[in-house]
């Protein structure tokens, strides 16, 4: 069975895409990798090692979607974003593996959010061997142009698809540093798509699981700072929290919905933590890309949902290692060190030479395809 996305083909042509419907396996489970931060450059030292990463975590967690946050193509390379966003699907491409993007930043002066969007879907068009869209980017989005291109509902059935198991939501959080005219931080997910959810999630009462939807969005919520100023986290808080400008209600919503289990997101390429906070898991993916800021080893966030409907998670590095989290507690700030206020720093990195190696560890694996990335 196919579904059909509503949305813009090209810049001046809004059509109708066909695209693949998800369900759970056979055994009843459902396996996503979120690959957070990819950041595809020019250069070839860069490309190799992520597309290393991209490989190894494939291969070893075999999964039946990637969702894709952060920053996928480096944004001073938006300029030429239709051959640095196929260079970063191409290894899903290869295994047929659909994808959904949350959107990155939008560089000043760069390439607008909408033509990102059409150029991905027509590149998730030429991708699939059936003739669907292997980018599930906006499905059941009613009107990008209030929500943002890239918010979505996409459904996940029962094996025997008669019935929704569970939701995936993407909330387009724009990718600027402007939330109505507040630039202490991120862009924001606006009201209209906080209703837009409200609503849609409000008609999702059929699902098979209770509480196993998650959401996913390139910048984290105010909830994330609140989280790390109030409690323990788990795993690597490495920087502040880049989150949005305004606190628009969304986790609110989500809370409030008794449908999300889980919220994750991209951008802040040093925090890959997460925490428990009022019920609901709060996330970030591994920074995923060779280029950019790169404090942690490659790798990125895996999200088991069981037969049950009960969400695991962990981190799986680029040479195989799986990290729990579980056993890495980093304490709350103190009063002296809490963070008051979003950060809103333009943190890109203009590379103007081929930086070699400096992940610790050993690469494992050299082959991709057959073809030799590394020597």
């Amino acid at each position: 069975m196919r579904v059909l996305i509503q949305q813009a083909l090209l810049i001046s042509t809004v059509g109708f895409i066909s695209a693949r419907q998800l369900s759970l396996n056979a055994e009843g489970t459902f396996k996503i990798v979120q690959f957070s931060n990819m950041f595809i450059d020019n250069y070839g030292t860069n490309y190799a090692f992520t597309m290393h990463n991209v490989q190894n975590v494939v291969d070893d967690e075999n999964p039946d979607l990637v969702v894709l946050t952060g920053n996928t193509v480096a944004p001073l390379m938006e300029d030429s974003f239709t051959d640095k966003f196929t260079e970063a699907i191409q290894y899903f491409k290869d295994l047929q593996i659909p994808w959904i993007s949350t959107g990155g930043e939008d560089a000043p002066e760069s390439i607008k959010r909408d033509q990102m969007f059409s150029i991905e879907h027509s590149i998730g068009l030429a991708s699939d061997l059936h003739g669907d869209t292997l980018s599930l980017s906006g499905l059941n989005n009613p009107q990008s142009s209030t929500l943002g291109q890239y918010t979505a509902r996409v459904p996940v059935m029962t094996s025997d698809r008669t019935q929704v198991a569970f939701n995936i939501w993407i909330l387009d959080s724009q990718g600027g540093y402007d939330c109505d005219g507040n630039k202490q931080g991120k862009s924001c997910i606006n009201n209209s798509t906080v209703q837009w959810f409200l609503n849609e999630s409000a008609q999702q009462n059929k699902t098979k699981f209770q509480q196993s939807d998650l959401a996913f969005t390139t910048y984290p919520l105010q909830e994330y700072m609140t989280a790390v100023n109030s409690m323990p986290v788990y795993g690597h808080f490495g920087q502040d929290v880049c989150c949005q400008a305004i606190n628009t209600g969304t986790f609110d919503a989500i809370k409030s919905s008794n449908k999300i289990a889980m919220i994750s997101a991209g951008a802040d390429a040093e925090n890959d933590f997460m925490v428990n906070y009022h019920g609901v898991k709060l996330a970030y993916g591994r920074k995923s890309g060779y280029g950019g800021t790169r404090d942690l080893d490659m790798g990125a966030r895996v999200i088991k949902i069981a037969s049950n409907g009960q969400i695991s998670t962990y981190i799986r590095e680029y040479d195989g290692d799986i990290y729990e989290q579980s056993s890495q507690q980093v304490p709350a700030h103190n009063a002296t060190t809490a963070q008051t206020a979003c950060c809103a720093k333009y943190d890109i990195q203009d590379t103007t030479s081929d930086p070699g190696l400096t992940n610790q560890g050993e690469i494992k694996w050299t082959e991709m395809n057959g073809n030799t990335l590394i020597q």
